[in-house]
């Protein structure tokens, strides 16, 4: 979600020198509708991010509730992992993949085509009804931009890397709702439109290599394995 990224960003970008940044661009990230409010609204992301419209007394009230329910939860997730047996502590999300395996020209990916086939009707089924069927935010698309030419006065590479659907939901979204599948070429567009000294933009939304929709490339619609996303980072990242 983009404004989740771009607080994380800011956050790296005062605690470090960075060199480079790699953002694998979605384009739900700039719907409105698709926003977490909690990054928006918890203080310590605020001075990260852009100016937000204030929402009264009443619609602070009711974040705040939400903060707190969602708080109240994620801290107990954490009471009953700690009081579990001894873990190793987290190294992150992914940490525990095995890159080596993943490469393998055997790595069959943790579905069948059958759970596969299912897994990305689920998926495009709620992405089209849902996720991608607003309108993206111009404003969001401006700020998104901002970003970059920021990035850029620091010295900062930035590579976009644009993943594609499974070809099963891109055919399907071609076909049924060709004016969603219109509007992500128009924002594609816009993404390469950023592309100069410095900006690099690699899409794969035309779809990964050689690939079929195979469970080796994919866990459902939208998501990759760690293969398919190996095959689309690796080249770029190897220049």
């Amino acid at each position: 979600e983009f404004y989740a990224k771009k607080a994380f960003l800011n956050i790296a970008l005062e605690a470090t020198q960075l060199k480079k940044v790699i953002w694998l661009a979605d384009y739900f990230e700039l719907i409105s509708s698709n926003v977490d409010q909690k990054i928006k609204r918890t203080l310590i992301f605020q001075k990260y991010l852009s100016k937000t419209q204030s929402l009264g007394l009443l619609g602070r009230l009711h974040e705040l509730q939400q903060l707190l329910d969602h708080n109240v939860t994620e801290a107990s997730f954490a009471a009953l992992k700690r009081s579990s047996a001894s873990l190793t502590p987290s190294q992150g999300v992914g940490s525990e993949i095995n890159t080596s395996a993943c490469e393998q020209a055997d790595f069959h990916g943790k579905e069948t085509i059958e759970s596969l086939r299912q897994e990305v009707d689920l998926v495009y089924d709620s992405y089209v009804h849902g996720a991608i069927r607003p309108a993206q935010n111009p404003e969001a698309m401006i700020e998104f931009k901002d970003m970059i030419q920021q990035l850029h006065k620091k010295g900062v590479a930035f590579l976009i890397v644009i993943p594609p659907y499974n070809p099963n939901f891109m055919t399907r979204m071609k076909m049924e709702y060709p004016d969603i599948y219109e509007a992500h070429l128009q924002w594609l567009d816009e993404l390469r439109k950023l592309e100069g000294p410095g900006i690099e933009v690699k899409s794969f939304f035309d779809g990964i290599p050689n690939d079929h929709g195979l469970p080796a490339n994919w866990n459902d619609g939208v998501h990759c394995t760690c293969k398919g996303a190996i095959q689309m980072c690796a080249p770029p990242l190897e220049r």
